[in-house]
């Protein structure tokens, strides 16, 4: 039993009767279907040309497989038309864990004698559990199961309506197409090296990058709108064309893409190696700084280009013999034009002088792939391998050097062992989930890569449907947090909204973006809402601040009984701080009114403050002048005091009798010290309250 295919098909040829309907082709038309059925199932270790044994993952895909060949069969072999019926036995059973070998495994089995040519029979470990097995399908065509002996005859009404759903069924169109040698540069049939479009591109005119955006059903119709029109693409085509173009026309993006699949066996990628100023292998990385330091190189590939043939290989020599000269580009440059001008053994020549001569890294890995690609069309898969084995063994990981040895198992017939491979390739590169989608080359285990690809766009679409209903999830939270307007988060929920858009669109790529952004979102909705909090909390803090100093000044103001509103206000934003910080957890709005409030309290402040400044100053000097007031009263009296005596005795001969008369009068002494007190005494204590308050 064979993990993940439980569901064996046997198919028994009757060789005697089948010889008798096709002579010689007999044997042809079992090879084609044994090759048919491969591309589809798994064959077992024990299948052999007299009973060919095949492991399917479900009964519907063995018996799509099987129908499809047959039909096929019937139009490469016209002479089965003598006979509604070909001299093939069908047997489909369920295996389980540890069962003895039933005896349809066996082709000298008497149980063969018992089955009719040309019909479908289910064992009855397969027949017990078929209504289970196809619950819930709703692509099964109208049929019946008629018992006879241990089996039960499959009969449907009409077997054509069962065929395999396919991502990209214009992988056999491509592959079919054309009956020449495969071209080096694309690897199709339908022109020669020279002609080859993909001479017209360069690495910046890339579209394998951008195409996986297309919808699978719309990549279909545009590679069919393409392909059947390549003269109007191919006059589009030009070293010029860049991404920007191509997004503009869909069908040429998918013509161009195809043509990327196999970018590093062509002219232009030899030109990224050589003119890279970096020595690792960029593989299709499409940021690569280049400076192109060799004129004769560039001229001698863009020869090459437009075909002039002996222009370029004498550039080229020259630059392989210069001192100095880039002999690595300048040889892998003579074996394209060996290449195009048919002359493929030479071509292979060059290929190992320039493995020879290769230094850095991306010449040994660039060399190992065009050799092993020269082998692979030479039909010589164990050289291909071994080109390849030094460079596989030191860069295990280069997508490059994997899908190519991919390639060369599919062509030596051994494309079932390396699913696991691919599965691992299209798990990691994007642009290789693509390339494997489209490529021709892969057409013999169609099927089987079907399965694969099938199930990694099931996981990526479940991945996407998951990342986003997470980040829906965590969005939906912190909107309620949020309540209201938010720039941050108003830019994420946009973003939110163009990802629920792109998992409707459902292109690969869309998916992938899908998976990669709603999880980068979601794992910043919680850093968010910190963010949000912590900025909001220092805000709050700034204001409480302000609130501190207006408090210290408070409690050092000696007139607050002129202001016990201000008190109240102190109290009041006080409350509106802590509230603000309170409520902020649950929701950011709440915080941010509360903040805002005391905010507008915390502004009128300032006026506020100089209010009362000027009160205390008034109030201040009042009191100042009120003190220096009495204090100048009693020194102006003290000295009035003083003076009356020294006045009129000491004086009394130089001031005259009248005034000393005066002076002596008690009405009048206290007529002076009354006018001295009411005038001399303010004058001194203003100057002094002026002096005592002015800084």
């Amino acid at each position: 039993m064979v993990k993940g295919y439980p569901v064996l098909l046997s198919v028994h040829p009757v060789s005697f009767d089948g010889a008798t309907l096709l002579g010689d082709q007999w044997e042809g038309l079992l090879a084609e279907l044994r090759r048919g059925l491969a591309t589809g199932g798994l064959e077992a270790r024990d299948s052999l040309s007299e009973l060919m044994l095949f492991n399917f993952d479900h009964p519907l895909t063995a018996l799509a497989t099987l129908f499809e060949q047959l039909d096929k069969l019937r139009k490469k072999f016209p002479a089965t038309a003598r006979s509604a019926k070909l001299p093939l036995q069908f047997v489909l059973h369920l295996e389980s864990k540890n069962e003895s070998p039933p005896s349809f495994r066996y082709p000298g089995a008497t149980v063969w004698e018992e089955l009719e040519h040309h019909a479908v029979y289910l064992s009855p470990a397969l027949a017990g559990q078929w209504e289970k097995i196809l619950t819930g399908r709703a692509d099964v065509p109208q049929h019946e199961l008629q018992s006879q002996g241990r089996f039960a005859k499959l009969i449907f009404s009409q077997p054509a309506a069962l065929r395999r759903r396919r991502l990209f069924p214009y992988r056999a169109v491509l592959a079919e197409a054309g009956t020449g040698r495969p071209c080096f540069y694309c690897g199709l049939r339908t022109h020669p090296s020279s002609l080859c479009p993909a001479k017209q591109l360069s690495m910046a005119g890339m579209a394998l990058h951008d195409v996986g955006y297309q919808p699978l059903d719309e990549l279909l119709r545009n590679f069919q709108a393409a392909f059947s029109n390549r003269k109007q693409m191919e006059a589009l085509l030009g070293p010029g064309v860049d991404q920007a173009q191509l997004r503009k026309n869909p069908a040429l993006q998918a013509y161009v893409a195809f043509f990327d699949l196999l970018i590093v066996y062509q002219p232009r990628y030899l030109q990224r190696v050589v003119f890279s100023v970096h020595s690792l292998w960029s593989g299709l990385n499409l940021k690569v700084r280049t400076k192109q330091d060799s004129r004769n190189l560039e001229i001698g590939l863009d020869c090459l280009r437009v075909g002039q043939y002996d222009r370029a290989r004498d550039i080229l020599l020259a630059e392989n013999q210069a001192l100095g000269g880039k002999q690595y580009g300048a040889n892998v440059g003579l074996a394209f034009v060996a290449l195009e001008q048919g002359r493929f053994e030479e071509m292979g020549h060059f290929l190992e002088i320039a493995a020879s001569v290769a230094e850095v890294e991306k010449e040994k890995i660039h060399s190992a792939l065009l050799l092993a690609r020269y082998h692979d069309l030479a039909g010589n898969s164990w050289k291909a391998e071994q080109a390849l084995q030094g460079m596989a063994n030191l860069y295990a990981d280069c997508y490059e050097i994997i899908h190519r040895r991919i390639h060369t198992a599919v062509r030596g017939g051994h494309g079932a062992q390396v699913l696991g491979v691919i599965s691992g390739l299209i798990e990691s590169s994007r642009l290789y989930f693509m390339n494997v989608l489209m490529d021709p080359v892969l057409l013999p285990v169609e099927g089987l890569l079907e399965d694969v690809l099938n199930s990694h766009l099931r996981t990526t679409r479940s991945r996407a449907d998951e990342a986003l209903a997470g980040a829906v999830v965590e969005y939906e939270k912190l909107k309620k947090w949020v309540d209201g307007k938010d720039e941050e988060f108003d830019r994420n929920l946009e973003t939110l909204t163009s990802l629920q858009q792109q998992v409707e669109k459902g292109s690969y790529y869309d998916l992938l973006d899908v998976v990669e952004k709603a999880n980068s979102l979601r794992r910043a909705a919680p850093r968010l809402q910190e963010s949000k909090l912590d900025e909001l909390n220092d805000e709050i803090d700034e204001a409480v601040l302000e609130w501190d100093k207006f408090q210290q000044y408070w409690q050092e103001y000696a007139y607050k009984s002129f202001w016990r509103r201000a008190e109240r206000q102190m109290q009041g934003v006080r409350n509106l701080l802590v509230e603000a910080r309170g409520t902020a957890s649950s929701s950011l709005h709440q915080g941010r009114t509360k903040l805002q409030a005391a905010r507008r309290e915390l502004e009128s402040w300032p006026a506020l403050i100089k209010r009362m400044n000027r009160l205390r100053l008034l109030l201040d000097s009042l009191r100042i002048f009120a003190g220096r007031l009495v204090v100048a009263e009693v020194v102006v009296s003290v000295l009035l005091l003083i003076a009356y005596p020294v006045l009129t005795v000491g004086l009394a001969d130089q001031i005259g009798p009248d005034l000393v008369a005066r002076l002596k009068d008690s009405a009048m002494q206290k007529r002076l010290i009354f006018t001295a007190n009411g005038v001399v005494a303010p004058v001194i204590a203003f100057a002094q309250t002026v002096r005592r308050v002015v800084p």
